[in-house]
């Protein structure tokens, strides 16, 4: 099977016939290559390149490969890059000291070709497969971040809102007060008159009535409750007093209308709210 990853080997042996076969069975696999033929030039090799695996003969002049891997597995970078050892050396003593030294596997040779490129090919795997692991932890771990700050802002908002709904229920609270204790004094006003009175809405209807009021025609309080005004006195519509009663409606000033009949008779109007005194009595006028 060719790889077409283009993914990178780091070849590294000291013996130039070594590499020549090793740089062929990886070409014919579709691996780039890079070769190394001493510790020194891992190191320079390693400066500008990543490589997705290491090929890393054991047995080299000056510092060897248990070194080598020793130092390549200190460098945070290169920590998490394989390597797998090649030696003549079968001793399980060499073995285990390879893994100590966190190689992932150990090749002795003469290598059989289909075993190196299996192992080749399952390592450089595994590793696409623990990168691919790290960067969805790494997103989780972002997305983990933030919902805590999501919930830390949705907490600090619940606060807020509650504050302010507490807030408001207190303010409704001291509205209601002081509207009872308008109602109150209004209540009060409005018993202590013993003349006839009404209170219309802006829609010309009745909304209340008092037990002075003379009613027209003998109705009573039910029959008028809800009924506009100018049904039931027909006769003022499109009079003077008609239209300066719709016109002080419409502009909200206070309007007064003051007519003596015997004493009795007081007209007033006030934005919304029209208060009427002996209205029949104004009518017969």
């Amino acid at each position: 099977m060719v790889n077409n990853s283009n993914d990178l080997v780091l070849l590294v042996d000291d013996n130039p016939n070594n590499i020549q076969v090793l740089a062929t069975i990886m070409a014919d696999c579709g691996y780039e290559i890079g070769i190394a033929q001493s510790a020194h030039e891992v190191y320079r090799f390693l400066e500008h390149n990543r490589p997705d695996l290491i090929l890393l003969d054991v047995e080299m002049p000056e510092v060897d490969g248990y070194e080598v891997c020793a130092n390549i597995k200190a460098n945070h970078d290169y920590k998490d890059t394989p390597i797998i050892f090649l030696t003549v050396k079968k001793e399980t003593e060499d073995i285990v000291r390879g893994f100590d030294l966190g190689a992932v596997d150990y090749i002795t040779k003469p290598f059989n070709r289909k075993e190196l490129i299996s192992r080749v090919r399952t390592h450089i795997s595994l590793k696409k497969s623990r990168d691919a692991i790290f960067v969805k932890n790494k997103q989780l771990e972002i997305l983990l971040q933030e919902k805590e700050k999501l919930e830390i802002d949705k907490d600090l908002l619940t606060k807020r809102l509650l504050e302010h709904r507490d807030h408001l229920e207190i303010t409704v609270a001291e509205r209601t007060k002081e509207l009872e204790a308008v109602n109150q004094r209004m209540n009060s006003v409005i018993q202590s008159i013993t003349d006839g009175f009404i209170a219309l809405d802006k829609e010309w209807r009745y909304i209340y009535i008092n037990q002075h009021y003379k009613f027209p025609q003998n109705q009573t309080i039910e029959d008028l409750l809800g009924k506009k005004l100018w049904d039931v006195v027909p006769k003022v519509v499109n009079t003077f007093l008609y239209f300066e009663l719709q016109r002080a409606m419409a502009e909200r000033f206070l309007f007064i209308l003051i007519f003596l009949l015997s004493m009795r008779i007081r007209f007033m109007m006030y934005p919304f709210i029209l208060l009427m005194m002996a209205f029949v009595a104004f009518l017969r006028m």
